[in-house]
């Protein structure tokens, strides 16, 4: 499969320390910034979305080539929700719904913790709502005592397919999409899917994603931070998303003032690809609220 891009796309980079984040803006209506890539994510989403949502799918710095000489270990989330700002003004958005996919969720959230007055809506799909120290033991218990034998089957045989002279060949980046694949029983309703396409023309730099994902959300908490995040939520989960379990958004949603949990049956980690017409039917019901 590959991209087909919507006839208004347009396309462009916005400068921010260390690097230069791409952005891709397609369709019409309200706008609705998606962090994560500018590659990947345009392909998740289902083309009659774009006829009511101007979607500005931007990069976040872990998916471009950054200057060597750049501080990684300098990164907070503040620097990544100041990126989110930077591109924001220079595309002239004034009020906007700020959207992520998996861990970019947490970004989605944080940003509108500290920039409140930009944000109408937040729109969290498959992220997290607790730390990555927690989570591992969260989601191995989800997988242990909810996935079905023939999903375990899978599993192990996409592993056992993979040599160790294979693995050895790829670096770390490469190490991570290829894992993401084989884990395809865990992170999709169909536990035979192969999601490699989505990964074409994507780099992704390790160790900044270790960064972000193994640091600066290790011990995570929705109530962190100085402010609360006020604006409404839409939180949109697979039932089948076995690395990050429904049911912590359950327990945890009770700590944003305002947020609506969708759990979709037929979904894993990626309910926009996987559940289209549910999934864009939810969100602009939602959008329309928000405007009223």
């Amino acid at each position: 499969m590959s991209a087909m891009h919507h006839p208004s796309a347009r396309s462009g980079e916005v400068s921010i320390p260390g690097a230069r984040v791409r952005y891709l803006r397609e369709g019409v209506g309200t706008p609705c910034l998606v962090v994560g890539s500018s590659i990947y994510h345009p392909r998740t989403f289902s083309p009659p979305l774009r006829e009511r949502l101007e979607l500005i799918f931007v990069d976040m710095r872990d998916f471009v080539p950054r200057d060597p000489a750049f501080d990684l270990s300098q990164v907070t989330i503040d620097t990544y929700a100041t990126d989110i700002d930077t591109v924001r003004q220079a595309l002239g958005v004034d009020k906007m719904i700020i959207a992520g996919h998996s861990a970019a969720g947490l970004l989605a959230l944080e940003y509108a913790r500290r920039y409140p007055h930009y944000v109408a809506g937040v729109l969290v799909i498959d992220a997290p709502p607790i730390g990555t120290r927690d989570l591992q033991a969260a989601s191995d218990y989800y997988w242990q005592t909810e996935a079905s034998e023939e999903r375990k089957s899978i599993l192990e045989r996409n592993w056992s397919a993979i040599t160790e002279d294979e693995w050895a060949q790829l670096d770390p980046s490469a190490q991570i999409v290829r894992a993401y694949i084989a884990n395809a029983p865990k992170y999709w309703y169909d536990p035979t899917y192969d999601p490699g396409w989505l990964w074409d023309g994507v780099t992704l730099h390790s160790d900044s994603w270790e960064h972000l994902a193994g640091r600066l959300f290790a011990t995570y908490d929705l109530a962190q931070g100085s402010a609360p995040i006020a604006a409404p939520g839409l939180v949109i989960h697979g039932r089948h998303s076995y690395i990050v379990p429904y049911t912590l958004w359950e327990r945890e949603k009770g700590k944003l003032p305002q947020v609506t949990l969708h759990v979709f049956d037929s979904s894993g980690h990626t309910p926009q690809l996987e559940e289209p017409e549910r999934f864009n039917q939810i969100v602009m019901e939602w959008v329309h609220h928000l405007s009223q």
